[in-house]
């Protein structure tokens, strides 16, 4: 019973923190600038050019495509998971480089590789709506449509590094 109070406190006590210094933003109190090197690591994150997009994917979905027919509530376990996280991962990459860039494009110009990122962008929306449908699929009762909304999301998720 102690031990479950002092979790309690402790996560209180946490959530408290990262409230507060959310909420604090830049010392003055206004919103924080973005930085060179946030915008730097976020476009590399978000480089349209990498192959490593599949590569991980197909890491990530191996129990999704092991699970689909046989076992269909951890196949949905797995899209909720690594293959969400990895597609928001890489979109909120993407976002935040267009938000540092349109931030420094008054003060040092525009970096020449986003204008690759709208447009991968776009794949890394379509292929998150491919696993929104997937999702969708795999919480109905009946998931016989489940192997093709799989094709469609390997498909979308391999078509980003290009």
């Amino acid at each position: 019973m102690k031990q479950g109070w002092i979790g309690v406190v402790a996560g209180l006590a946490v959530g408290l923190t990262a409230v507060f210094m959310t909420q604090r933003g830049g010392e003055d109190g206004g919103p924080r600038r973005p930085t060179a090197a946030e915008g730097s690591a976020a476009l590399a994150t978000c480089d349209p050019g990498s192959p490593a997009v599949g590569a991980v994917y197909d890491k990530v979905a191996a129990p999704l495509h092991r699970y689909l027919t046989s076992e269909p509530a951890k196949a949905l376990e797995a899209a909720r998971g690594q293959v969400a996280n990895l597609l928001d991962a890489r979109i909120a990459a993407c976002v935040r480089a267009l938000e540092v860039q349109q931030a420094r494009r008054q003060a040092s110009g525009v970096d020449p590789r986003i204008a690759k990122v709208a447009p991968h962008l776009d794949r890394l929306h379509a292929a998150r709506t491919r696993l929104e449908e997937l999702i969708g699929v795999l919480q109905s009762p009946q998931a016989s449509d489940a192997p093709a909304k799989l094709d469609a999301l390997d498909a979308a998720v391999h078509a980003i590094g290009h």
